[in-house]
């Protein structure tokens, strides 16, 4: 990439604190300090202001990101987030592709091996409650149903 071609894509960029300015942005990231309150704050107006097809990422290191997810009342799409943003390696797809690929159940035990061998201090190991359920079911999440 030439010193032109980012100048140009930085260009594209545009940070505010208007919420109201984000409507029609097809890619917003949240990048508030480390605080749960804060975040889940921002990610409930994000929720509320942005398009239903918008991507929502987060700068979030730490904390429950499963939390601000219920907090903005959708998912986001996690394979483009978690490719992208967290360095989840791009040839396997992103994990939902991969859990669809491999089953839920087979995801949730590598979950909990990685806890088990890796140490789960954060929180970082743990199977969310959607990703248990599917498991524990042997379904998949392309099968199942909001509020179900």
């Amino acid at each position: 990439m030439t010193a032109d071609d980012v100048a140009s894509r930085m260009g594209l960029l545009v940070g505010t604190l208007d919420y109201g300015a984000l409507a029609a942005c097809d890619l917003v990231t949240e990048a508030v300090v480390e605080n749960m309150a804060l975040k889940r704050r921002v990610a409930a107006e994000l929720g509320h202001v942005c398009r239903p097809r918008a991507i929502l990422a987060t700068s979030i290191a730490t904390l429950d990101i499963d939390a601000l997810a219920e907090a903005s009342r959708r998912p986001g799409d996690i394979d483009v987030v978690r490719v992208n943003g967290d360095a989840f390696p791009d040839h396997l797809g992103g994990p939902l592709f991969w859990a669809a690929r491999i089953g839920t159940a087979a995801i949730a035990q590598r979950l909990a091996h990685y806890a088990r061998t890796r140490g789960d201090a954060h929180g970082y190991w743990r199977t969310a409650p959607l990703l248990a359920k599917l498991a524990r079911e042997n379904a998949r999440l392309s099968t199942w149903k909001r509020g179900a």
